[in-house]
């Protein structure tokens, strides 16, 4: 696990982030209204690792829309925005049925 995630700076960036986006971005991309749980690195972490705190690489997502993104990104998916990653998470979350 990243020490950074544990930090006090990690904590409050990470209350910031749920504070402004309360609600899953993916899931509003979709027009449903889920309560985001999750705080993630639109680019990963390992690839941009100067831009952990970046806000604007940072957005609130519901638990199921975090893990799979995820399982995309360890597949080798990859993208810069947050409108590319909410169509193709929806994407993937609608064949699943989801």
């Amino acid at each position: 696990m990243d020490p950074r995630l544990k930090s006090s700076r990690w904590q409050k960036a990470r209350a910031a982030v749920l504070a402004d986006e309360p609600v899953c971005q993916c899931c509003a991309h979709r027009g449903k209204a889920q309560p985001a749980t999750q705080v993630d690195h639109i680019t990963p972490r390992a690839d941009a690792p100067d831009r952990f705190f970046d806000r604007l690489n940072l957005w609130a997502l519901c638990r199921s829309c975090h893990d799979m993104k995820s399982q995309l990104e360890q597949q080798g998916h990859r993208s810069e925005n947050r409108e590319s990653w909410a169509g193709f998470i929806a994407h993937h979350l609608h064949r699943r049925g989801r």
